[in-house]
């Protein structure tokens, strides 16, 4: 199985949501005065590319370490949305038109296009000068 990354980066220029605090990265011990290199990362569990727990939004959910990794990991279908127009929800249609495969699949991910906003501020608005279609 082919296992692909889809994460961004930690950077402290990141796009972040409205009101959370970029992340801070800072050297602590470097090669030529430590002989070892270290830095101290401060974030917010939702910075960047990550997965929100049940417990992120149910007080008695399981928190991600209580899954196994290899929970994480499967095969995926890709479903291109890029087509919809701006504000059209995706629909049952757009999986029905994959037939069968949804029933061979660990995950489905869903190609907005959004991504190509990221590293810009606009990113977490509702609008923006890149067109994502």
């Amino acid at each position: 199985m082919k296992i692909i990354d889809l994460t961004y980066p930690i950077a402290e220029n990141m796009p972040m949501y409205p009101g959370t605090n970029a992340p801070t990265l800072n050297a602590v011990y470097s090669h030529d005065k430590h002989g070892f290199m270290e830095t101290h990362v401060c974030m917010s569990s939702h910075t960047g590319t990550h997965i929100d727990a049940p417990a992120h939004i149910y007080a008695n959910g399981f928190t991600l370490d209580k899954y196994p990794v290899e929970h994480f990991v499967g095969k995926a279908l890709l479903v291109d949305c890029r087509k919809l127009e701006n504000g059209e929800k995706i629909s049952m249609r757009l999986l029905e038109e994959k037939g069968r495969t949804l029933s061979e699949v660990d995950f489905i991910l869903f190609f907005t296009g959004h991504s190509k906003k990221w590293g810009y501020s606009f990113y977490y608005s509702s609008s923006s000068a890149i067109n994502s279609h």
